[in-house]
């Protein structure tokens, strides 16, 4: 069983219309068509406000994710305003 299809089963997910899927501890999780922890426009975050940053199902501090993520600069400048 993948992250996705866990987090489904065992914490009572539900998909959100953004693409993420809130579980019953308001936790908002991205997976990509694998089941692997992803987002390209944002982080990944649980429900105490931490974030993590994800590709594919890699963790990525968030300078080196800013460098990989395909979102326009301007949009990458929003994010390091927010969370830099």
């Amino acid at each position: 069983m993948n992250n996705r299809d866990d987090g489904i089963a065992n914490q009572f997910a539900v998909l959100q219309p953004n693409g993420s899927y809130i579980n019953k501890y308001n936790t908002f999780k991205w997976y990509d068509d694998k089941g692997q922890y992803h987002r390209t426009d944002g982080p990944v975050y649980d429900s105490n406000g931490v974030t993590y940053w994800y590709l594919n199902g890699t963790q990525y501090d968030f300078n080196h994710w800013l460098t990989l993520t395909p979102i326009p600069d301007e949009q990458k400048l929003l994010l390091r305003l927010q969370y830099d």
